[in-house]
C-alpha cells in the first residue's frame, strides 16, 4: 500500500511540476516487485507520459516464481486522457487479462467524462436481477474515469508535498 501511496505522489508532484513556459512532455515510469511475505510473486510496471494537458499510461504486470506454478496470469492496461479544471478526464482505457490461456479484454470509451462505449471479450455481464447483483444505472456512468487513470491524481502545485492532498479524497471510478 505504501508503493501506490508513492507511485500515487511522484505521479501527483509530476503532473504539476512543470511551469507555463514547458510544454515538453515528460515521463515517469515506476517498477514494483509483489510478495508475500518475502516470497515473489509478481511484478508490475506504471509508464506515465503527460504534459499540461494530457496524459497516456501504459501498464503491465505477471506472474513470477510460485504464483506462475499455480496460478499464471498477465495483464496490461493502456489509458489516454486530458486534463481539465483540475480533473483528469479520461477518453479511452484499454485492458487485457490473460489466465492460463484464456484471454479477456475490456475497452471503454469516454465523452467528457461520461463512458460511451463498453466492450468486453467475451461478454460475461450479468443480466440476472438478484438481491447480490447491483444493477448500475445510467447516472453512474457520468463524471467517471478508468481504474487505471486513478493513479493520474491532480493536485495543486502547492500542496504537491503534501501525502493528504493525494489519498484524502474520493474518486469516481
Amino acid at each position: 500500500m505504501a508503493d501506490l501511496k508513492k507511485i500515487l505522489l511522484i505521479a501527483a508532484l509530476a503532473v504539476f511540476s512543470q511551469t507555463d513556459a514547458q510544454a515538453e512532455q515528460l515521463r515517469h515510469k515506476t517498477v514494483l516487485d509483489v510478495q508475500f511475505g518475502s516470497i515473489p510473486v509478481g511484478t508490475a510496471t506504471f509508464d506515465i507520459r503527460f504534459d499540461q494537458k494530457s496524459y497516456s499510461l501504459d501498464a503491465s504486470g505477471k506472474t513470477v516464481g510460485v504464483a506462475d506454478l499455480f496460478a499464471s496470469g498477465r495483464g496490461k492496461a493502456e489509458s489516454t486522457g486530458r486534463f481539465s479544471n483540475g480533473k483528469v478526464l479520461a477518453d479511452r482505457n484499454f485492458v487485457e487479462y490473460v489466465e492460463k490461456k484464456k484471454t479477456s479484454t475490456l475497452e471503454m470509451g469516454f465523452d467528457d467524462g461520461a463512458v460511451e462505449t463498453v466492450v468486453l471479450v467475451p461478454d460475461k455481464r450479468k443480466t440476472k436481477v438478484a438481491p447480490k447483483y447491483v444493477p448500475i444505472m445510467e447516472e453512474q456512468l457520468r463524471a467517471v474515469i478508468d481504474p487505471a487513470s486513478s493513479i493520474v491524481v491532480p493536485v495543486p502545485w502547492e500542496q504537491a508535498n503534501d501525502p493528504t492532498a493525494v489519498c484524502d479524497r474520493t474518486i469516481p471510478i
